[in-house]
């Protein structure tokens, strides 16, 4: 089956018992979900409604039986481990061949901060003690700063680069030779940090590339690969979180690949398993297997193979993944929808339209020509959000009036117009209707 193609709900209609859970996500968790088919959720009034979100950009392939069929036990076996890794790895970059499974992302990432400083004091450089961060969207999300207040050793140093704004218009960048200034900007920005705060102690340069804080923000291209350099020039690792631009999310397997880039450590999240159960999982280089395997906290490693629970769901949406190419099936469709979304950009009131292959958020703004937003307490945003709903629509809305999308893979033509359409109608009746 092309999970990336089907266009009909035959064999994939979902009901779901207290076996299944459907990946809505936080937002919709809460509402009386009776069944679900492809990309449709259904409620106990028969209502349909169209997943426009995908629960947070991690139910990459919609609702299918290949994934809620399954026999949940309390603790996967030690062949569901080893099946998921080998799953995992042969559809990361090459070269990536070291897995340690955690509970969630930000677990997955906090070990990538513990097996770095053990690489490196093995290595005989006890100083190398701090981490950093790059910081480039408006608003900061002091993310590993989060996940390293979790590790047992309190003791982890992480600091954060603001680096400058990227400069956006109203299709994305401005242009090439702005995200060029921007990248050489950005990468002064880096060398004046790690010069004033010691290059000889830096342990690892950490970066998430595509994020939703508001708007959705993407590192420039090219900017990977200056940071991957600076890496290699100072002997500091390159740690990638892709928590979000994984498993074909951004139009190509993953925003490393797409960059030409193999980090030294990738962390991805729940969409390894398309949504369908809590996961993260860090990948590490062949040259720091060996500090994993020294890790005296996977003392409990059996124990932490216990708490992720059953992993055949998340095994067959590895297995789905690598039946028809992430790069080839995920970008055809996303170059329809980013042309689609665009079409919505003269309407009055959207101010902007960024999308990254199946990603996407529009700027709501009460004047378009200068870019200003409405008021916090008019929650236009909220307003159009509750029109879509009337129209079968679902979406987030996040910070600043901004309507976020993340559809899933089997998405069709027809699906992509009939969400176009909404927005379109959802807008019209929140601003001209009565």
């Amino acid at each position: 089956m092309s999970v990336y193609r089907e266009t009909s709900g035959v064999q994939s209609k979902v009901e779901p018992g207290a076996q299944n859970r459907l990946p809505v996500g936080d937002l919709f968790s809460g509402h009386d979900w009776i069944k679900a088919d492809r990309i449709f959720l259904y409620d106990r009034d028969g209502q349909r409604f169209q997943d426009c979100f995908s629960s947070e950009g991690t139910a990459n392939l919609g609702y299918i039986a290949e994934l809620t069929g399954h026999v949940l036990s309390e603790k996967p076996s030690d062949i569901q481990v080893s099946s998921l890794c080998e799953a995992l790895t042969a559809l990361v970059p090459s070269g990536l061949s070291h897995v340690c499974l955690r509970q969630s992302a930000d677990e997955a990432l906090a070990m990538a901060l513990v097996v770095a400083r053990k690489y490196f004091i093995a290595k005989g450089f006890q100083d190398k003690t701090y981490f950093l961060e790059l910081e480039f969207t408006r608003r900061t999300t002091m993310r590993t700063a989060g996940a390293a207040k979790n590790l047992k050793d309190n003791a982890f140093d992480v600091r954060s680069v603001y680096l400058p704004p990227i400069c956006y218009g109203s299709e994305g960048y401005c242009n090439d030779e702005s995200t060029t200034d921007w990248t050489r900007q950005a990468i002064a920005s880096l060398k004046r940090f790690i010069t004033l705060n010691g290059a000889d102690r830096c342990a690892a340069i950490i970066i998430e590339p595509v994020q939703i804080m508001g708007d959705l923000e993407v590192i420039p291209p090219g900017f990977l690969t200056q940071v991957h350099i600076e890496c290699s020039r100072l002997g500091v690792l390159l740690i990638v979180n892709e928590r979000l631009s994984s498993f074909g999310r951004i139009g190509g397997a993953f925003f490393c690949s797409v960059e030409g880039v193999l980090p030294d450590i990738l962390v991805v999240g729940k969409g390894l398993s398309a949504g369908y159960h809590e996961i993260g999982a860090a990948l590490f280089a062949a040259h720091l297997g060996e500090a994993l395997d020294q890790i005296e906290d996977r003392q409990d490693s059996s124990e932490n193979s216990k708490a992720l629970g059953d992993l055949s769901i998340t095994t067959t949406a590895l297995k789905l993944y690598g039946e028809e190419g992430l790069d080839e099936s995920a970008r055809d469709m996303a170059a329809y929808f980013k042309l689609c979304l665009l079409e919505l950009l003269p309407m009055p009131y959207i101010g902007s339209i960024r999308v990254q292959g199946w990603l996407a958020t529009i700027a709501i703004v009460e004047n378009k020509l200068r870019n200003v937003k409405f008021p916090q307490r008019v929650s236009v945003g909220k307003k159009i959000s509750a029109n879509a709903l009337k129209q079968g629509l679902i979406f987030k809305v996040v910070e600043g009036d901004v309507l976020a999308f993340a559809p899933s893979f089997n998405y069709t033509k027809a699906d992509i117009d009939r969400l176009v359409e909404g927005v379109r109608n959802s807008i019209a009746a929140t601003f001209f209707s009565g």
